[in-house]
């Protein structure tokens, strides 16, 4: 849900540890759970921040780092839609 903040299109990864692990390692991420002592949120989670790309099968097709301006996204998106246009002729 959170990622859904960002844009309705984003979908963030929400799953059991045994299963968030080995994709992390599949895409290089790296995540960190940090217990919040004396908060109502009671944890944080700190991970590394990229947009990632997948085709259908989950295979990564880029990953774009998070950044303040929307350029490196908008750059990735072109880039891919001018390879799929140019693909389909």
């Amino acid at each position: 849900k959170y990622a859904h903040y960002f844009h309705p299109m984003i979908e963030g990864l929400s799953a059991p540890l045994d299963i968030t692990t080995p994709l992390a390692h599949r895409y290089g991420v790296i995540f960190r759970k940090t217990e919040l002592e004396g908060s109502e949120l009671k944890y944080t989670l700190d991970h590394s921040s990229y947009f990632y790309f997948l085709k259908p099968d989950g295979t990564l097709i880029t990953k774009v780092p998070h950044t303040l301006t929307p350029a490196p996204i908008v750059e990735a998106i072109s880039k891919l839609t001018t390879k799929e246009g140019s693909n389909e002729g």
